[in-house]
């Protein structure tokens, strides 16, 4: 069967489809100007429809937009950690949970630890690090004091100098404190960026280097300071920006009852990291007396089933007392007692 095209001739074909484009022009005029009727008509009604869809627009776009910034900055949090970063605590680093009493009853780790971690085959370097503030708020509890200006809510932070090789601690101005300090336990600080803005508002970061600083009562010359660190997740200043570095010897000194420890140790390289976590996992069973987990499952399951067996034992000795003879029951039942008239 013919198409219309090969019936039609040529000439009138194209005729015909010059004909149809003029159309479609005029209805499409014809409802874009129905459209701006309706509006005009109608301008409460389609003030709202506007001013919806531009609401509805700018909410995607901010929603999109936060997302993007919170997963940047948590993806640049665990950069800063790093992927061959070890933490070593008595406590889950991260628990949701309500954390039980079995873990209050372990012993905190010792801080001459680390010097043994750091020579293990697959560990690069080792500190232990205390800190002095409330986890619940991620706030400090010191005041740091410069004269006649006080920065509230200070994180104190005790670390070995090693802490320079585990994280990317970047400095403004001055130096870290090193293996002297530490060993003297000498009186020095490297204070955070909010800290500095606090303490020596009218010099700055290259003011604060060798001026002296109260803690607690005691004196602290300032030997460097920090850069200014990512916001914080939930938006503001970031906490880790008011604090204050020293020696965790100086710490000690100055909290002589915290014995809080965490040991943080980097593998000496990031495909390593397991074989590093094993060797530390070794070390600090055999520093705190522990066993390996299968032993201590079986002891735990021996000691479980002698405690059950003489808790039955003790019950089924308790009954026999309580319980009268055999024969003397049933003579009871066979030859009752006569109650008398």
């Amino acid at each position: 069967m013919s198409t219309v095209a090969q019936t039609l001739s040529t000439p009138r074909t194209q005729k015909l489809r010059g004909l149809v484009k003029p159309a479609k022009a005029l209805e499409l005029k014809d409802q874009v100007a129905l459209a701006l009727d309706t509006l005009r008509k109608n301008p409460l009604r389609s003030a709202l429809t506007i001013l919806g869809i531009v609401i509805g627009i700018t909410t995607v776009i901010a929603v999109s937009s936060l997302i993007n910034g919170l997963n940047e900055n948590v993806l640049g949090g665990i950069r800063d950690l790093g992927s061959d970063t070890i933490i070593a605590y008595r406590f889950p680093w991260a628990s949701l949970s309500r954390p039980p009493s079995e873990w209050f009853t372990r012993k905190e780790l010792q801080p001459e630890w680390a010097d043994d971690i750091a020579l293990l085959p697959h560990v690069k370097a080792a500190s232990p690090s205390m800190r002095i503030f409330r986890p619940q708020f991620g706030a400090g509890t010191a005041d740091v004091r410069r004269g006649a200006y006080r920065a509230k809510n200070v994180i104190l932070q005790g670390n070995q100098p090693s802490i320079g090789e585990i994280f990317d601690i970047k400095l403004d101005k001055g130096r870290m404190f090193n293996e002297t300090d530490a060993e003297h336990r000498a009186p020095v600080v490297c204070l955070g960026y909010n800290t500095v803005q606090t303490l020596f508002p009218e010099g700055g970061q290259a003011a604060a280097v060798g001026k002296e600083v109260t803690i607690d009562g005691q004196l602290f010359t300032v030997i460097g300071t920090m850069e200014k660190r990512r916001q914080g997740i939930s938006g503001g200043s970031n906490p880790e920006d008011n604090i204050a570095f020293m020696p965790v010897t100086t710490l000690r000194k100055l909290y002589p009852n915290q014995k809080d420890y965490v040991i943080f140790a980097k593998a000496s390289d990031p495909s390593q990291v397991s074989q590093a976590v094993e060797e530390i996992r070794d070390l600090l069973r055999r520093k705190r007396r522990l066993s390996s987990d299968k032993h201590f499952r079986h002891r735990f399951a021996r000691r479980r089933h002698r405690r059950d067996e003489h808790h039955a034992r003790q019950r089924h000795g308790a009954n026999a007392g309580n319980r009268r003879p055999q024969s003397h029951r049933r003579k009871t039942q066979q030859y009752p007692s006569a109650i008398p008239d």
